[in-house]
Formats: C-alpha cells, sequence, structure tokens
C-alpha cells in the first residue's frame, strides 16, 4: 500500500525507532523510516539518532534543507527496483555520522539519484556512497571523512565538488564513471 509523507519543520532528537519482520529485526530503524512510500523530507534537523533518515524502496524521494548531526547513520536510501524512482538529495548539512557508516548512502538497481549543494564532514567512513546505481553527484562541499565520495558497481557524473581532507578523495569501484571539474586536496 502506497503512502505519501511529507515532513517539514520538524527535530528528531534520539527519536530510534526499529521495524519488526516476522522472525526478527532488519535493518530498517531510524528517526524516519518509510516504507514503499513518496517521500519529502524537508527543513528538518536530526541528531543523536541511530539512523536519522532511513528509507526502503520509496516511490519518490526528496530530501531537501536539512540538517543531520551526531548520528551513526545521515541518509540511507535502499531502492532496489526494476523501474527508474527518482531519488533528490539537496541542499542538506550532514556532520559527524560516527561508527563508521555513511553521510548518504544508496543502494539503486535501475534507479537514479540526484545528489546537489550538501555539505557533509566528520562521517568516519563515506561522505557519499553509492552501491549499484547511476547518480550526478555535483556541487557539494565533503571534507574530513575516511571515503570523500565512493562509487561502486554503476556510472556516475562526479562534477564540480569541493573534496578535501579525507583520507580517499573520490573512489570508484567497478564503475565507469564521469569525473570532471571537481577540487580534491588530501
Amino acid at each position: 500500500n502506497s503512502q505519501e509523507n511529507l515532513f517539514q519543520y520538524t527535530k528528531f532528537d534520539y527519536a530510534n525507532s526499529r521495524y519488526d519482520v516476522i522472525g526478527g529485526y532488519v535493518d530498517f530503524f531510524g528517526a524516519i523510516s518509510t516504507y514503499h512510500s513518496q517521500v519529502d523530507i524537508s527543513y528538518s534537523s536530526f541528531s543523536n539518532n541511530d539512523f536519522a533518515i532511513h528509507t526502503r524502496y520509496n516511490l519518490d524521494t526528496n530530501i531537501s534543507y536539512n540538517i543531520l548531526y551526531n548520528n551513526i547513520d545521515g541518509i540511507y536510501i535502499y531502492n532496489s527496483s526494476s523501474h527508474q524512482i527518482p531519488v533528490n538529495i539537496d541542499n542538506n548539512f550532514i556532520n559527524n555520522c560516527g561508527r563508521g557508516i555513511y553521510g548518504i548512502e544508496y543502494y539503486g538497481g535501475d534507479n537514479f539519484a540526484q545528489i546537489t549543494n550538501n555539505t557533509i564532514s566528520h562521517c568516519s567512513s563515506s561522505g557519499i556512497r553509492c552501491e549499484e546505481t547511476s547518480a550526478t553527484i555535483s556541487d557539494n562541499i565533503i571534507e574530513n571523512n575516511n571515503f570523500g565520495i565512493m562509487c561502486r558497481f554503476r556510472s556516475s557524473q562526479i562534477e564540480n565538488n569541493i573534496v578535501r581532507n579525507n583520507s580517499r578523495g573520490i573512489s570508484s569501484v567497478g564503475a565507469n564513471c564521469n569525473i570532471l571539474n571537481n577540487y580534491v586536496n588530501n
């Protein structure tokens, strides 16, 4: 059953939840957890959560103008689908994602992500990590993370980003990425 979920101007502090599946737990938990929905999350703040934003199999996802800090995981999107599902992640501030989890992680199938104008810093694993999806990653500031940008197993367009003071700048594994016009300084 599909739903439309709109979250705006809300503060999520220590707001963890867990989704229980018959036979045990799955890794579907967070301050906001959505499943098979149209999702619009904007102008909100997330702090001190396990997962701040966690979505699975959504129909359309827009995550914009949020502040995320001191969370284990900032934004986690999992869509494995045979049809294209648009994902827009823009103008978010993500800081201090701890315990080796990711600022933005997106698994996608045939989906396409637009990740633009975000500031991501002090994540102990990756600032932006895309797995098995095509993405345009542009005009982001990514600094003081382990990996700045990591793309795996699909082609992506990575352009006009500032990637500085990360252990590793931009990594493309098993992918054919166009990496253009970025400033990388480690």
